[in-house]
């Protein structure tokens, strides 16, 4: 499986016998994730948004896992507070009318841009300032480590393994509370720039050293060799 987490989850369910489940973590290309100043000045220069201007991604399939009315909430609280930011949500689903439709009944359709789904990922994460999951549950939470490999400051629900891949590198939560996500939020836009760059620096140590595809890859041989 792909996250201790979960091998602890199926073996408390008595789906599988302690012992028989392996955790190996999903590879990151950390070549291809990583910090741009290029791709970050390009984007945001394209969408029209200045260095003053906090940027919050998210990145998903517009579902109920990924709880995104979760993040609306929490976001409209941040805006109290905060109006010199905006919330980008990459990504499509079913959701996705109703998201749209939320965000204006709760008052911050201004600030909240969809943009659908989008290839180059890493430059959406290069571009943002935070990235945000909301989700009620995951497996490994891949892009947590996508944008901890970009030295992005995250702020994240406890789901899955989520918290296994954060480490102490960014700001985790529990799920579906609005209330301690926007808390969160709040504290990752005060960070003063150091801080910002600090944590992003040692998120990126974090995935190299455990997550990366290299690693990945390794931890496969490891397996296959103890079992010939």
């Amino acid at each position: 499986n792909v996250s201790a987490e979960a091998v602890l989850a199926f073996e408390a369910k008595g789906a599988v016998a302690p012992g028989s489940m392996l955790a190996v973590s999903n590879g990151i290309d950390t070549e291809r994730f990583r910090s741009s100043v290029a791709a970050r000045r390009a984007l945001r220069s394209k969408n029209g948004v200045d260095e003053n201007t906090k940027i919050i991604v998210s990145i998903g399939r517009l579902v109920k896992q990924k709880d995104y009315f979760n993040l609306l909430r929490a976001y409209s609280f941040v805006l109290k507070n905060d109006i010199c930011t905006q919330l980008w949500i990459i990504g499509d689903g079913d959701l996705k009318s109703a998201l749209v439709r939320e965000s204006a009944k709760i008052g911050i359709s201004d600030h909240v841009h969809f943009f659908g789904i989008q290839r180059n990922v890493e430059d959406w994460l290069n571009a943002a300032d935070i990235f945000v999951l909301s989700s009620e549950w995951e497996g490994f939470g891949l892009v947590v480590a996508e944008a901890m490999a970009c030295e992005k400051v995250v702020v994240a629900t406890n789901a899955g393994g989520v918290s296994e891949v954060l480490g102490d590198t960014g700001f985790i939560v529990p799920i579906r509370d609005s209330i301690a996500l926007a808390e969160a939020l709040k504290k990752a836009l005060e960070l003063d720039p150091d801080e910002a760059r600090s944590l992003g620096k040692r998120a990126r140590e974090r995935v190299v050293e455990f997550y990366s595809l290299d690693r990945a890859v390794m931890r496969w041989l490891e397996i296959y060799k103890n079992r010939i």
